[in-house]
């Protein structure tokens, strides 16, 4: 698993540098295979603002936009498909330098001069993710320096025993840090879930393998982004930022260990139940598979039939 070590920090009473906690960690019993150290990005890389975007006139998949930063606007050749009028974004500025040594210089793109580069997360080094640009908060001030914005954390790779399904945690980790390390642990009882309209009674089926199972039904704004430090604390653990309700069950997935899956309640038929599968059901799963599923699957399901496997992955 990816540890943070800024996220695991904030658990702790005293923080601790990456090799203090790695070391506490492996007095843990976990296995730390590689620390991987946060490159700070070069402050020539700003927020812009895309003011224009106009088809490159020599090729089909490129476009050129007017990108307004302090010092006035530039004109950027961008193959990005997610790129529009109005989006905050990271621009390379003529002399900055990506983590990965790439040297940012005016270039001239199929006879179109480009003066700068709109980045990815990928090339800045936040994430694997390339499929599009980075597209930050409409709040982000133009010309702003990224660095100042973006939490880049130093990561820990590591392995825990597979009977030590305690330490599958950001929050349990913190415990054995802090013991390890002479120090108490910083951990606040969250109390109940606040904005929560109702609790959903399910059905278990099979008791001596689910103790329990809870639903809460709560309205989610979806236009609205996940905050940028939701996103950076997931990217930095490995996950990418989909939305706000996947952010937040992956963020306390990861922090207490605990598989967690939010159900479109439009699309469900209530009541839930917990059970194991039955012979010839199938299930596709959110990563498009269609499942075989057999007698010792144990899924969630509603009166149409399963949605889910259990503490695995979410249905279509």
């Amino acid at each position: 698993m990816k540890i943070p070590v800024d996220w695991l920090n904030q658990y702790l009473s005293k923080p601790l540098s990456a090799r203090e906690m790695a070391d506490a960690l492996e007095l843990a019993g976990v296995e730390v295979e590689q620390i991987a150290a946060a490159s700070a990005l070069d402050p020539k890389i700003v927020v812009g603002e895309v003011m224009s975007v106009t088809p490159h006139p020599q090729a089909d998949k490129l476009q050129l936009a007017e990108v307004k930063v302090k010092d006035g606007t530039l004109q950027i050749v961008c193959g990005a498909p997610n790129i529009a009028v109005g989006q905050k974004v990271p621009v390379a500025l003529i002399g900055a330098k990506l983590p990965d040594g790439t040297s940012i210089e005016t270039a001239t793109l199929r006879g179109v001069e480009s003066h700068g580069m709109i980045c990815s997360e990928a090339e800045l080094g936040l994430s694997t993710n390339h499929a599009g640009i980075m597209v930050l908060n409409q709040d982000a001030p133009i010309g702003h320096k990224i660095v100042e914005l973006v939490s880049v954390s130093d990561v820990i790779d590591a392995t825990t025993a597979a009977n030590r399904w305690d330490l599958n945690g950001i929050v349990w980790l913190a415990r054995e840090v802090a013991a390890h390390s002479g120090q108490k642990a910083a951990i606040t009882d969250p109390g109940p879930l606040p904005d929560a309209d109702e609790a959903i009674e399910c059905q278990v089926k099979q008791p001596e393998l689910v103790g329990r199972y809870l639903l809460a039904k709560l309205d989610v704004n979806l236009s609205k982004p996940s905050p940028d430090w939701l996103q950076q604390s997931l990217q930095a653990a490995g996950i990418r930022s989909i939305n706000i309700v996947v952010d937040v069950t992956n963020y306390c997935m990861l922090e207490y260990g605990q598989p967690l899956h939010a159900f479109d309640a439009a699309k469900v038929k209530l009541p839930l139940s917990v059970r194991l599968a039955e012979a010839g059901e199938q299930l596709v799963t959110l990563d498009g598979v269609e499942r075989k599923l057999n007698s010792s699957d144990l899924l969630i399901a509603d009166t149409t039939g399963p949605i889910g496997l259990a503490g695995v992955m979410g249905g279509h």
